[in-house]
């Protein structure tokens, strides 16, 4: 509320972006970021200019400002010119907010990816590991184009979005999470050569340290408790003492050719700013049809919401996410002709077998068949799912006589929950049917099965010639805890970590011996009690 306070008393002296734009025809231009922050007096010569910042080139900037100056107002400046003149192609913000949390207005902006607050430490953890991995990410694509991200942008018809990470507050950020200082010095060195840049807003030149605020090209100065830090930003220039900024709201020094006074300029009517800027962002994101990547986190559930983004027909069926990398855990069921699912117990996966099975009814071009012996699932049907917990021999029949037509249909996915007590249930023809269903299948590979048991059922069978025929050691989907405790799964290594207890929710999806920790998908309702 200070803020919006001490904005409307100085009213009068702020320059209205449009405004700006409107006297000094600005005309942005596709990839190359400058926004409009103010407007500058250059008295010598008896004239003003249009202030801009240059994010695109050199683009790391700091901005000074004791409490009460207008630094949230010359950061809002930066965000709004930004997001009214440029799409989310172009740009990505990522904005950690340590003051006042008055930018939470702009996080609808489809070209914002997330506004973290102080309290949001694994977002805080999360974001410098999305700054690691695109920077390594772009090192690669970018050393072909002499390691430029400008010069990429104009040669290449992929554009790369300029990402913006912009902390209000280094203080309190540096207060809480100093842990990363030596993090942000080398990025912020190496940052902008590959499109990532920072802005910062301290209260004063010993809030920042020098190994860290000399990767930064761009500084502009709002007031200042002590005039002193002016030379020292200025490089102690004798004449500095006679530039000293009004005593105004928003006021500021900046070097350019010289060091002149400047006006920050502001997005709308201070009453009603915040209002007209959450219908902006509102209707941006309305417009739109690429959005900046969120920041990662491990939600309490995992839901279909969370994961279904990833589902591309049976070669990419989403599992839950990824501890480790945040990202979404998939299987591939249309090249494996089988996969286990285990755990230690077969009430251990009862949360995840529903909501997993119910995902195939997305999977239009298949045909769903559950075999449910253990009774389990409250009843599964849609168009494309077959649904059984009885009459086991008749339907492993239908499947034998029907063998002959498998290559010209679309896929089949046999789930079978409780294997190892739907083959005691089989008659002595269907067993035998059922073998050579699979010696078949093991030839054309039409029907893909999904085995679901306890790990000492399945131990039973894994020397039957047909289970050798068609299950892979080395992968499988593992529930719960004792991963370690089980060898009908082989693992390339059992760590120590893979030893001790998983929370509930998790377990391991395994890929050529590698475990992945990962938490599983599930119900609304949750991971439920029957967890152990």
């Amino acid at each position: 509320m200070y803020f919006y306070q001490i904005i409307f008393c100085i009213a009068n002296y702020i320059k209205f972006t449009y405004e700006l734009a409107k006297k000094y025809n600005y005309l942005p231009e596709r990839c190359i970021l400058n926004p409009i922050i103010g407007e500058y007096d250059d008295p010598a010569n008896q004239r003003q200019g249009l202030l801009t910042l240059n994010l695109s080139d050199k683009g790391n900037t700091i901005v000074y400002g004791a409490s009460g100056s207008g630094k949230s107002t010359f950061l809002s400046s930066i965000i709004y010119s930004t997001i009214t003149n440029h799409k989310t192609d172009e740009v990505n913000f990522y904005i950690l907010d340590f003051g006042s949390e008055i930018f939470r207005v702009y996080k609808k902006a489809p070209q914002v990816g997330d506004v973290i607050m102080a309290s949001d430490t694994e977002k805080i953890n999360n974001v410098f590991k999305m700054i690691t991995d695109t920077m390594n990410k772009r090192k690669k694509i970018l050393s072909e184009y002499y390691g430029s991200f400008n010069y990429y942008n104009k040669k290449s018809d992929n554009k790369m979005p300029l990402m913006v990470i912009m902390i209000n507050n280094y203080e309190a950020f540096y207060e809480n999470y100093m842990q990363y200082e030596e993090k942000l010095i080398s990025i912020t060195r190496e940052g902008p050569m590959y499109g990532i840049v920072f802005i910062l807003s301290v209260s004063a030149t010993n809030g920042i340290r020098y190994k860290l605020r000399q990767n930064f090209s761009n500084e502009y100065v709002l007031q200042l408790n002590d005039e002193s830090d002016y030379s020292m930003i200025f490089g102690g220039l004798s004449s500095i003492r006679k530039k000293l900024p009004s005593k105004m709201y928003g006021r500021g020094l900046v070097k350019l050719e010289d060091v002149f006074e400047f006006q920050t300029a502001t997005a709308y009517n201070p009453e009603k700013f915040s209002e007209y800027i959450s219908e902006l962002c509102s209707k941006l994101k309305d417009e739109s049809t690429v959005f900046a990547e969120p920041i990662a986190v491990l939600p309490e559930i995992v839901t279909t919401d969370d994961v279904n983004s990833r589902l591309q027909g049976l070669k990419a069926i989403p599992l839950g996410i990824d501890k480790n990398k945040l990202s979404i855990s998939t299987w591939d069921f249309e090249s494996n002709l089988s996969t286990i699912i285990s755990a230690s117990n077969i009430d251990d996966m009862k949360f995840f077998i529903e909501p997993f099975i119910n995902q195939f009814k997305e999977v239009k071009k298949s045909t769903v068949i559950v075999l449910d012996a253990e009774n389990i699932l409250s009843g599964i049907t849609n168009d494309n799912i077959y649904y059984y917990k009885k009459d086991f021999d008749k339907i492993i029949l239908s499947l034998y006589d029907n063998k002959e037509i498998f290559n010209n249909v679309k896929p089949v996915v046999c789930i079978i929950v409780g294997l190892n007590s739907m083959l005691m249930k089989l008659g002595i023809e269907a067993k035998n049917k059922y073998d050579e269903l699979i010696r078949v299948d093991n030839i054309v590979q039409t029907v893909k099965f999904i085995f679901v048991d306890s790990i000492d059922l399945l131990k039973k069978l894994e020397y039957d010639i047909w289970y050798k025929d068609i299950v892979k050691s080395n992968q499988g989907i593992w529930i719960g805890n004792g991963i370690a405790e089980q060898y009908t799964i082989k693992l390339s290594k059992v760590s120590r970590e893979l030893q001790q207890e998983v929370e509930k929710g998790f377990g391991y999806v395994i890929k050529r011996g590698v475990p992945y920790l990962t938490k599983f998908l599930t119900s609304d309702s949750g991971y439920g009690d029957d967890y152990e």
